[in-house]
């Protein structure tokens, strides 16, 4: 990696989270280096540190000190290429720190000496709904044929899946769902290999599951609205739902409610001990992506209607007791709900897309 790239992923120790996050996004890359006043390499900060940070609540301001990996793996200049390879294979990591005297002096990744992987795991994208907020621009025309600059949102959905190297995709239609086929055909347009869920009847956000061939569904699957944009990388998200362990992963976002009142404090004595002048609340917030272990689909009968939150906390519930791991985005995302988040997306998918 030459110096100039190399100095944008290279952080301070005391830079936020924040300043983090914007450096792995210029950057394109997987990957901060934290450093000390003197240079020195104290730690690194993968995508996943950052997610495990927000998780145990850290803010956007906080240090990226006290989140770091310190136990880091690196290599010297004297290591080969093709052992850095096979290390970075076993570990199971994107790159490496090549170091000297403490200090970083050049990054080895994945993609310094393979072409495009091709993921084998299907994504399913979600595509039956009516858009009833959004008319009259449905009333004869499927939501995600929907064009954002020129381009149908399934589409750029579509694109962003392929640029990651997936090429396995179901979509599940209902409303006007000739016209979705008809666009998409089989993917060969693509390059890529498309089937149908057909719903005769609306099925909720995850009856859909119940029409899939449980015996063809041998590696996890991604699960995803076909109305949402986002830059989130999907490699990052499965490896997350690899290395978890979880029988499901929610991608969830950060939301925030502000009181405009001032909220009375109260022993149970009904005596005032505080008043908290117009508060905020975080919470997290589900995002409609979702990483699903094939086990999951012997828990859903065909043909029956169900809500992805129904079946979620069926899963964590007392009597099945399974693992759902949460993946915080802090990437953009948007969901077209509203006419006024089509009319967002029309700019957006210049200044962030660059369509």
């Amino acid at each position: 990696m030459q110096d100039k790239n190399l100095q944008k992923i290279i952080l301070n120790e005391d830079s936020s989270i924040q300043e983090a996050i914007q450096a792995l996004e210029d950057s394109h890359l997987r990957i901060i280096i934290a450093v000390d006043s003197n240079q020195i390499v104290t730690g690194v900060l993968a995508d996943g540190d950052i997610r495990r940070a927000l998780i145990g609540g850290f803010t956007l301001d906080s240090s990226i000190k006290n989140a770091i990996n310190k136990n880091f793996i690196s290599i010297d200049e004297h290591t080969s290429e093709s052992e850095a390879l096979a290390l970075m294979q076993k570990m199971d990591i994107f790159s490496i720190p090549v170091m000297q005297d403490g200090k970083v002096i050049r990054l080895i990744s994945i993609n310094d000496f393979a072409n495009q992987q091709h993921i084998e795991n299907p994504v399913l994208l979600m595509a039956g709904g009516f858009g009833k907020r959004l008319r009259p621009l449905t009333d004869n025309c499927p939501k995600p044929l929907l064009k954002i600059g020129n381009v149908p949102i399934i589409e750029m959905i579509l694109k962003d899946f392929i640029k990651s190297g997936f090429k396995n995709f179901i979509i599940s239609t209902h409303y006007l769902s000739s016209m979705i086929k008809d666009f998409l055909g089989n993917g060969s347009t693509f390059g890529i290999n498309i089937e149908y869920l057909e719903e005769d009847k609306p099925l909720g956000t995850a009856g859909c599951l119940g029409l899939l061939p449980k015996e063809e569904i041998k590696l996890p699957l991604i699960m995803m609205n076909a109305d949402i944009l986002t830059k989130v990388n999907f490699l990052n998200l499965l490896a997350h739902h690899n290395k978890s362990e979880s029988i499901a992963t929610m991608c969830v976002r950060t939301s925030s409610h502000q009181v405009p009142y001032g909220v009375v404090n109260h022993s149970k004595s009904n005596e005032l001990t505080e008043i908290i002048e117009k508060p905020s609340y975080d919470y997290f917030v589900n995002s409609g992506i979702y990483v699903l272990d094939p086990s999951i689909l012997q828990h859903i009968t065909e043909g029956n209607s169900l809500d992805m939150p129904e079946l979620l906390n069926n899963l964590v519930s007392a009597k099945l007791q399974h693992r759902v791991s949460l993946y915080p985005l802090h990437e953009y995302w948007l969901d077209i709900g509203q006419i006024h988040d089509f009319d967002k997306a029309q700019l957006d998918s210049v200044s962030i897309f660059g369509d």
